[in-house]
Formats: C-alpha cells, sequence, structure tokens
C-alpha cells in the first residue's frame, strides 16, 4: 500500500521584525538600517521551530518552498525532501512575497506555511482574496 505525501508550502518573509526590534516600526524599506543598528533576523530561526516537531515524518512530507531565505536554507538544512519554486534576490520585497505563493500553490500544496511580518502579511491576504492562487 502506497503512502500518501504530505506536500507542504513554506514561505519565509526573512526580513520580517528587523525593524520593530531597533524600534523602527516594521523592516519595509528599512531592513539595512535595521541591520546596522543591531538587528538580528528571526524569521528562519522560526521556521526552523516550526517545522522541528515534522521531522519524525519527513518521509511523508515534501516541501514546496522559494530558494534562500525564503525557504530552502530552512528546508535543506532540516533534510526535508523538497523543491525550490523560484530563485530570489538577496533584497526581497513584497512582490517576491507574492510571486512565492503563486509559485507554491502552482504545485497544488496541501497547506501554506508562513513565517513573516504584519506588512506582508496584510499584503499575501489582499492578494489571496483577489486571485485564483490554488
Amino acid at each position: 500500500m502506497s503512502q500518501t505525501v504530505f506536500r507542504l508550502g513554506i514561505l519565509i518573509n526573512p526580513l520580517a521584525g528587523l525593524g520593530g526590534s531597533v524600534a523602527l516600526k516594521g523592516s519595509d524599506g528599512v531592513a539595512k538600517e535595521a541591520l546596522a543598528q543591531g538587528a538580528v533576523p528571526m524569521a528562519e530561526r522560526r521556521m526552523l521551530q516550526a517545522l522541528t516537531p515534522l521531522l519524525n515524518q519527513r518521509e511523508q512530507i515534501h516541501i514546496y518552498c522559494p530558494a534562500g531565505t525564503m525557504g530552502e536554507n530552512v528546508v535543506a538544512q532540516m533534510g526535508f525532501h523538497y523543491t525550490q519554486v523560484m530563485p530570489v534576490a538577496n533584497d526581497t520585497t513584497a512582490s517576491d512575497t507574492q510571486a512565492a505563493v503563486k509559485a507554491i500553490c502552482d504545485h497544488q500544496v496541501d497547506l501554506l506555511l508562513f513565517a513573516g511580518g504584519m506588512v506582508r502579511l496584510e499584503i499575501l491576504n489582499l492578494w489571496l482574496m483577489s486571485s485564483k492562487w490554488c
């Protein structure tokens, strides 16, 4: 009997929380300044924490994620089977988030897990509501 593989989409906003951690009210447009003031990126670490309980089921999970800091770094580090759905630049934007959602959903995932900030989440919600995404 064959087992069904769970198709999990992973999306990380690597800049999430940077600005707020150094009192800049968000991170969009101020990430470099936040990093210069000592902000520490936390979104990848939070995704790692979210995925850790799934490690003992990783053979039954296939992850779809963007390259680098938007997902692939964490997934590869943890040893999950995955497909990179799109390349990304070092400096990500809200439009990268939208493109990543579309690329992930093109693979008909069962669930999309997002680690990111409020502004990108609001943009993501508006975009999802206005499109046929999955």
